[in-house]
């Protein structure tokens, strides 16, 4: 049984990292519902002089596909107490109280049945933003279990001749975190055939 009901967790969520992702896990692993708040644009801007990177709109979406997160609401200031009165808040997570999620451990896969239709999409998904979360969104309208294939570092290194920002580990993690993700694999060539004879998905986007 996890130690509290209802958590809360605060944070900007600018270029999700899996930092981010290890946090909303940690959190989730100690609560049955999990809800996030994200700052807007025009409070990052009061408090930091600065804008996000990321607009709030598109933060919020990346967050909300997340697997462990049940609910996003913004966030205009540092005053917790009226969202722990409306929402029954049982405890609030913060970046410096360490809820990272235990290293090693992992989720199990769950594999497809053979009357489901397995979709495939690839992509390097480096430096992890709205486009690419749109793209897995809508590549998983069109089956009943999707894979995506994330490109090594050295594929990458092969044909745009330098490495990606982030590690493959990392985009690896990410991705594999989304809600629509069933499964994530490594991409080792371009060539979608040596893909399907591993995989033997029904559709490709």
């Amino acid at each position: 049984m996890k130690r509290y009901k209802v958590g809360f967790f605060a944070g900007t969520f600018d270029v999700f990292r899996s930092h981010h992702l290890n946090m909303l896990m940690g959190a989730k692993s100690q609560c049955d519902y999990l809800l996030v708040g994200i700052y807007t644009d025009e409070s990052v801007v009061k408090e930091t002089q600065s804008k996000p990177f990321i607009p709030f709109h598109d933060r919020c979406q990346i967050v909300e596909s997340i697997k462990y997160v049940d609910q996003v609401i913004p966030l205009m200031d540092h005053d917790f107490t009226t969202i722990r009165n409306q929402f029954a808040v049982d405890v609030i997570f913060t970046e410096t109280e360490g809820v990272d999620f235990p290293n090693g451990q992992a989720e199990m896969t769950i594999m497809p049945d053979r009357h489901q239709v397995i979709g495939y999409t690839t992509g390097t998904y480096d430096l992890f933003h709205i486009g690419h979360l749109n793209i897995i969104r809508r590549a998983k309208e069109l089956c009943d279990y999707l894979i995506v294939g994330v490109s090594t570092d050295e594929l990458v290194e092969s044909y745009k001749h330098r490495l990606p920002v982030y590690k493959q580990k990392e985009r690896m993690e990410i991705i594999g975190a989304l809600k629509y993700v069933d499964q994530v694999v490594e991409q080792t060539s371009l060539d979608k055939m040596d893909a399907w004879k591993e995989l033997h998905f029904n559709k490709l986007r």
